[in-house]
């Protein structure tokens, strides 16, 4: 009898020592096979965007009324159609590059961190990512801080601000003649954006450098090449 509870006892610990094995090897693998996953995944879309690449292609070189029923197979992520162009968006933890960076293959753009534009609209400019829209003024003559940022939309709720923003150096708001804005340059899908206000004061000439970041849900704000006047 004690020879079995023996027995009994020892399947029991091997049992558990098994089941715990287990545990902790699908712990371990499990974020690898995720990775795996994803990789495939994207790889996936790769080839089928390059794909409808090439039929868009053949398709505009055969004239008008030609036409072409293609496929497309998206498990994941989204497809939207923006801008004289398709976009696909996935979030994944696989590496496929690095971040905030992008890589070109013909009219095939990959971007990992890289959802932000700049550009010029009307009188102003824009910069924005997938979370918030930025407004600014676009001059060459600037009176006062206060007019740069025109307002921020958070796009998530759509509710926007448009108080006045102002900074003070040690000079006041108030600039002077030579005072102007500039985006830094227009881009598209994009790590970060940039603009720079030049600010001519009595005391004080200086740029304030402001950065949207993919991502970001804020407005970054540096001054730089800054003079102090006789």
């Amino acid at each position: 009898m004690q020879r079995r509870a023996q027995v009994w006892i020892s399947a029991v610990i091997y049992t558990l020592i098994i089941v715990t094995a287990l545990v902790i090897i699908l712990a371990a693998t499990q974020p690898l096979i995720e990775r795996m996953r994803d990789k495939a995944a994207v790889q996936k879309q790769k080839e089928m965007m390059t794909m409808l690449d090439e039929q868009i292609t053949s398709v505009a070189s055969e004239g008008p009324g030609s036409q072409r029923a293609v496929p497309i197979d998206m498990a994941d992520g989204k497809i939207t159609v923006a801008d004289d162009g398709l976009q696909y968006d996935v979030e994944t933890a696989s590496k496929v590059i690095e971040s905030r960076s992008q890589l070109t293959l013909g009219n095939l753009v990959i971007g990992s961190g890289s959802d932000v534009n700049a550009y010029e609209a009307g009188s102003g400019y824009v910069m924005d990512n997938g979370r918030i829209r930025v407004e600014m003024i676009k001059t060459n003559d600037l009176n006062y801080t206060y007019q740069i940022i025109r307002n921020m939309t958070l796009l998530e709720t759509g509710s926007t601000s448009s108080e006045n923003f102002s900074f003070d150096i040690g000079s006041g708001t108030a600039l002077l003649d030579g005072s102007y804005t500039n985006l830094d340059s227009e881009v598209k899908n994009a790590a970060t954006a940039s603009l720079t206000a030049h600010c001519n004061q009595t005391n004080n000439e200086y740029d304030l450098v402001f950065s949207l970041d993919s991502g970001a849900d804020f407005l970054k704000v540096d001054m730089k090449n800054r003079v102090r006047k006789p």
